[in-house]
């Protein structure tokens, strides 16, 4: 698409402005919009080329913009038969609604890109039934005049084979507590043991500054890919830049994130996307994940979102609702939230974040900043940590022998069991260990 300087000043945003120079790999900086406008109408004439990097490459960033592409820019027209400047592609990709009529197939983060987005026409959504967050596997038709293929018929849906079923609907299906136990080896057998976590938990994790919680959901990201029909999201608002760098290269899970230089619109739409996406894997009757780091993070981007800044209610109602959906499904499926919350931040929203979810949340690991920086991992304080409804998930005997565990835990045995969690194959290995 070629902007005009009508449409950029007209239909375009400050913020929108910004995020388009952005992906030409310029820094905004403080400038106002007009100079910003000039920069744009530059790069894309060619006048003026962006400025290198240290390697001698322009910066590698992708527009955040929504409206890349519209219906009309597209020329759409389904009807036209293919010929030799047409072809057929296999696509996948993750259902985003821009608007009514505007809808797409999306990877690399959820971002607008040129390159990778397939157009997805309101005929083929109504078709399909497509919804937001959906997997769609397809063939789309690429036309030689146009700036993106157009998803043409669904293969796949979230991974089965598209059948024309009638779909259901996450918020009609039937809550329940959580009866299947997650498998967690190694390290996180102290967890597995003293907190389980169950298909369908909501779980908090505890956590001060520097207590090793970003170490803890990678490594809980690793253990529960490996079980079979279980789809993991990581889930990170707010962190570095450079966390997510070295969180895609040790982490086996998906990953959708918005760092802390981006702006609260962009940290919701992010946090929305991830859980339509785990909904539509529990609707199909899987089991879906999400680690999120973090809820305070979270309730902050909805209350920055609200006008003034405004810490109210409403920002926790809206946030709560994320965590809220984490339950497992009678009919099938299920999908399990497991997210931090930051304590000890001196600060008074952050302390009613906490309180607000704590209580409801039924499994509340609480990691110590102490161990962690005694290198012991993972540093959790087991004697404060729990699950409610343990009795759906262990046997009685493995309930008493906790109960007579967490009676005698001192400093010593603490360190002992979470050492020795290390070699245990999950929570009843470990306490045949102890």
């Amino acid at each position: 698409m070629k902007y005009t300087r009508e449409y950029l000043d007209k239909k375009m945003t400050i913020g929108d402005v910004r995020m388009l120079l952005r992906s030409f790999g310029i820094a905004p900086s403080n400038k106002r919009k007009e100079e910003i406008i000039d920069a744009i109408l530059k790069y894309q004439d060619g006048e003026e080329m962006p400025k290198k990097g240290r390697r001698g490459r322009p910066s590698k960033t992708t527009s955040y913009i929504d409206d890349v592409f519209t219906p009309d820019e597209l020329h759409m027209d389904e009807t036209e038969e293919l010929d030799g400047e047409t072809q057929s592609l296999l696509v996948s990709g993750t259902v985003v609604k821009v608007n009514e009529d505007c809808w797409f197939l999306r990877t690399d983060n959820m971002r607008p890109s040129p390159e990778s987005d397939v157009f997805v026409s309101k005929r083929v959504v109504k078709e399909f039934k497509l919804r937001q967050g959906d997997f769609v596997e397809g063939v789309a038709i690429a036309k030689k005049e146009q700036s993106a293929p157009s998803l043409k018929t669904v293969l796949k849906l979230n991974g089965v084979e598209y059948a024309g079923a009638k779909r259901t609907y996450f918020d009609e299906l039937t809550p329940d507590y959580p009866r299947e136990k997650f498998n967690l080896s190694g390290e996180l057998s102290a967890i597995d043991l003293f907190c389980p976590l169950g298909k369908g938990q909501r779980a908090l994790v505890v956590a001060s500054q520097k207590s090793g919680k970003t170490t803890l959901l990678k490594k809980l990201a690793n253990n529960l890919s490996e079980e079979e029909g279980v789809k993991v999201i990581l889930l990170l608002i707010g962190e570095r830049p450079e966390e997510i760098t070295d969180i895609k290269q040790t982490v086996n899970a998906e990953i959708l994130y918005s760092t802390f230089d981006e702006d609260c619109e962009r940290h919701v739409k992010v946090v929305e996307l991830a859980l339509e996406k785990a909904k539509r894997i529990a609707e199909s009757g899987n089991h879906a994940v999400i680690l999120a780091d973090s809820l305070t993070h979270i309730a902050r981007a909805y209350s920055e979102l609200n006008a003034n800044g405004d810490e109210s209610a409403r920002s926790l109602t809206q946030a709560k609702k994320f965590f809220a959906s984490a339950r497992r499904l009678v009919e099938g499926g299920s999908l399990t939230i497991v997210a931090t919350c930051l304590v000890d931040t001196a600060s008074k929203f952050d302390e009613e974040i906490f309180t607000e979810f704590k209580e409801v949340a039924n499994c509340e690991i609480v990691l110590s900043r102490s161990l962690c920086q005694r290198r012991i991992f993972p540093p959790i304080d087991l004697e404060k940590s729990s699950t409610n409804k343990c009795d759906l998930l262990q046997d009685e005997n493995t309930i008493n022998a906790v109960y007579e565990l967490r009676k005698g835990l001192s400093d010593g045995s603490l360190v002992n069991i979470l050492g020795r969690s290390r070699t245990a194959k999950n929570g009843i290995d470990l306490l045949s260990m102890l």
